[in-house]
C-alpha cells in the first residue's frame, strides 16, 4: 500500500482496499460471534462498482468499515457521475467527501 500511495497508483490502492475490506468482513463473519454486517444493499453497491469499473471503465473501487456502508473511492472528476449512477439507478443516498488535509497534532480531547 505504501508503495502504491507513493507512486500515486490509484488502481493498486483501490484493489488493496477492496481486498482488505473483504478480508475484514470474512474475519467478522467467521469469528466466534459470527457477525454478518454486510446487507443485501451492500452487496448490490459492491457489484455495481465492480461493473462500472470493469464494463464502463470508470476508476471506482469499494471499501468497507465494520458495517454495511460502502465507501466508493475514485478520482475527483468521476465523483458526480458515479454518485448520480448510484442515486438514480439504485435509489440510495450518496454522501460525497474529499481527501482530508495532512495529519496534525491536537492538544485537546475530541470527546
Amino acid at each position: 500500500m505504501r508503495s502504491a500511495i507513493v507512486k500515486g497508483d490509484l488502481a493498486k490502492i483501490g484493489s488493496l482496499a477492496e481486498t482488505d475490506s473483504l478480508s475484514l468482513h470474512a474475519v467478522t463473519m467467521t469469528g466466534k460471534s459470527r457477525l454478518f454486517l454486510i446487507t443485501p444493499e451492500t452487496i448490490r453497491v459492491i457489484r455495481r462498482i465492480v461493473e462500472l469499473r470493469d464494463k464502463e471503465a470508470m476508476p471506482a473501487w469499494f471499501s468497507l468499515d465494520t458495517g454495511p456502508s460502502v465507501w466508493i473511492n475514485t478520482r475527483s472528476e468521476f465523483v458526480d457521475r458515479i454518485a448520480g449512477e448510484i442515486e438514480q439507478n439504485m435509489n440510495l443516498t450518496v454522501l460525497k467527501s474529499g481527501v482530508g488535509g495532512p495529519a496534525h497534532e491536537v492538544n485537546e480531547h475530541l470527546f
